[in-house]
C-alpha cells in the first residue's frame, strides 16, 4: 500500500554489486541524517525504506511516518491514513484517525488522497454507505488529475450510476483518462464511438482506439475489431496490419478471426 518514490532507496539494488552497494548505502546514510533533523521528505523516504526492506525496524519505520505526517508532508499523511484505516503492519486499526489523515493530505493537493476518500464512503468504511459523498470526492480525484478517478467517474456518467447521466461529459473524463494510459478507459471511449453515444458516431476512430489497444495486448479489443471488421465497420484502407494482426488472433484461437480472414483471402480482401 506504500509507494516508493523514484528517488527513494530500492532494497532491489542491494545485489546488484559493490559499488550499487555503498553508493546506496551512502545515499540512505545522508536521507537518515536529513530525516533526524525533521526533514519531512526525509522522514517518508526512511519510513519507506524500513517498511520494504527491514521488517525487524517497523516501529521505526511508522515513527518515521507518522513524523512525516505530521510535519505536513502529503503523502506521508495520505499513508499514515491508510495505515490506520486499514490496521497495516499490526498498528490498531482507527478509522475516524485514518480518514482525518487522508483529508489532510487531500487538502494538501493530494490528488490519490481523494480518490482514497470516495473509496471510503463509497464503500461505507465510516458508517454505512454514502454514495453521493464518494461521487463528491471521485469528482474532486478526477478534478485533481487522477487517472483512475477520471475513468470511474466518466463510467458513471455514462451509466447514470449515482449521478445524472451525462454521454458527453462521460466521453471528456474517459478520453482525459485514456490519454493518461488507462485501458479501460479507452476501451469504453471506443465503445462510444462505435455506438455514437456522448459522440459523433466514428467507427473508424472506434478501430483505432480499439487497434491501439490490442497492439498494447488488450484481448477485449480484439475480439471488437474482428466484429467490426465482419461487419464492415471502420474504413479500413491499409489491409497488411488487418492481415497480420487477424492472423496472430486466429492462431491464438479466435473463431471469428479465422473465419474472417478466410473469408477476406477467399474474396481477395487480404491477397491470396
Amino acid at each position: 500500500p506504500l509507494r516508493h518514490p523514484a528517488d527513494a532507496f530500492d532494497p532491489a539494488q542491494h545485489h546488484q554489486g559493490r559499488k550499487d552497494h555503498h553508493h546506496d548505502a551512502a545515499h540512505v546514510d545522508r536521507v537518515r541524517q536529513r530525516a533526524s533533523t525533521g526533514d519531512a521528505f526525509a522522514q517518508w523516504v526512511v519510513a519507506q525504506r524500513l517498511l520494504s526492506a527491514e521488517l525487524n525496524h517497523r516501529q521505526a519505520a511508522l515513527s518515521a511516518l507518522k513524523q512525516s505526517a505530521e510535519k505536513g508532508y502529503a503523502q506521508a499523511a495520505l499513508d499514515w491514513g491508510r495505515v490506520l484505516l486499514h490496521g497495516l503492519y499490526e498498528t490498531a486499526a482507527d478509522v475516524r484517525e485514518g480518514v482525518y489523515w487522508i483529508e489532510r493530505a487531500e487538502q494538501s493537493g493530494n490528488a490519490e488522497a481523494a480518490y482514497v476518500l470516495a473509496d471510503v464512503y463509497w464503500n461505507g468504511l465510516v458508517g454505512s454507505a454514502d454514495r453521493a459523498k464518494g461521487v463528491y470526492w471521485l469528482k474532486r480525484a478526477a478534478d485533481k488529475g487522477w487517472a483512475r478517478a477520471r475513468e470511474e467517474l466518466g463510467l458513471l456518467l455514462r451509466d447514470g450510476v449515482e449521478i445524472s447521466q451525462d454521454a458527453r461529459e462521460a466521453a471528456r473524463w474517459l478520453e482525459l483518462a485514456a490519454i493518461q494510459g488507462r485501458p479501460d478507459a479507452k476501451f469504453a471511449l471506443a465503445a462510444m464511438f462505435s455506438s455514437g453515444q456522448g459522440v459523433g458516431h466514428d467507427d473508424a476512430r472506434a478501430l483505432q482506439l480499439y487497434r491501439e489497444l490490442a497492439k498494447a495486448g488488450y484481448l477485449p479489443a480484439e475480439k471488437k475489431i474482428v466484429a467490426m471488421v465482419a461487419e464492415g465497420r471502420g474504413a479500413v484502407t491499409d489491409v497488411a496490419p488487418l492481415r497480420a494482426f487477424l492472423e496472430k488472433t486466429a492462431q491464438a484461437g479466435y473463431a471469428d478471426a479465422a473465419y474472417e480472414l478466410g473469408s477476406g483471402l477467399i474474396d481477395g480482401r487480404f491477397g491470396h
